[in-house]
């Protein structure tokens, strides 16, 4: 393998995810995962071997080993790259597989894949429901922004509001701090809707502001993780998703007061902002 670390191979899914080599970039994630597999195999059979009082083997220990995929065998060159690699899944990993999805053509087919990739890289059992060596994965703020990229991508309100729903109890994932860009995806979801969902992005925007308020001063509840500075309130970033969104369903008189609400919250050095409840007329 060309990939020495963990490092290189992740650089090298998020350059081809950004050039839009999904299929390459989900391709090199995977075979992170055979190379997990086949490490567990390996292990298996030491193990076996070590029950069975099998005499130690007179070179390397990987050299009395075969090992196979997909029934066939390994190759003495593979097995000992399996034996010596130090390549494993990482959460990063699964993050630049998803955020590939992200950027890919086909939103729609590429979504439910991201979701696939999710919900396997954070179960502690393969498909086959044999225990994976590296074990489950631990997603991060960075997990669910990709994820809700993909919906957005895909105009998807529904699954964007039940995964931001997820995050806001705190219940599942409570170490994940929400972030304006959170909201800001959820809201671009709204404005790529099959029909652009205006009051659905108002409501997300007035949510935020008083979520995230309550983030950066320590008042927040609903178990998430508190962010006290002013990255953890609504930024730029959130109100330009809400304009863009009026903008594309022609409410300029909304996109403009949008936009003076934007200038005076981000005149506030310390991050406090007005928490109008934004409604269309």
């Amino acid at each position: 393998s060309i990939y020495k670390s963990n490092k290189h191979l992740e650089n090298n899914i998020v350059r081809l995810g950004r050039m839009g080599r999904t299929e390459q970039a989900l391709q090199l994630y995977q075979a992170i995962w055979t190379l997990d597999s086949l490490k567990d195999q390996y292990r298996k059979i030491v193990q076996k071997n070590k029950s069975n009082s099998t005499p130690p083997p007179p070179t390397s220990p990987s050299a009395s080993i075969q090992l196979e995929w997909n029934n066939e065998p390994l190759s003495s060159h593979l097995t000992n790259f399996v034996t010596t690699s130090k390549l494993r899944p990482t959460t990063r990993l699964m993050n630049s597989a998803i955020d590939a999805c992200a950027r890919a053509t086909r939103p729609q087919i590429h979504q439910h894949t991201a979701f696939s990739l999710y919900t396997h890289a954070t179960s502690p059992q393969n498909a086959d429901g044999s225990k994976k060596y590296s074990g489950a994965l631990s997603p991060n703020v960075f997990t669910f922004g990709a994820l809700l990229a993909c919906c957005a991508r895909n105009g998807d309100t529904a699954q964007s509001l039940e995964l931001l729903q997820d995050l806001e109890e705190g219940g599942r994932f409570p170490d994940v701090a929400l972030n304006g860009v959170i909201y800001s995806t959820v809201i671009s979801a709204c404005e790529r809707a099959e029909v652009v969902d205006v009051n659905l992005a108002l409501e997300v925007l007035n949510n935020a502001t008083v979520v995230l308020a309550g983030r950066a001063d320590g008042s927040g509840g609903g178990g998430t993780k508190h962010n006290n500075n002013q990255n953890a309130v609504m930024g730029v970033v959130g109100y330009n998703a809400a304009i863009s969104t009026m903008a594309r369903a022609m409410e300029w008189k909304m996109a403009s007061q949008l936009l003076d609400e934007m200038i005076i919250h981000s005149s506030h050095s310390t991050g406090l902002h007005s928490t109008v409840n934004w409604e269309t007329s």
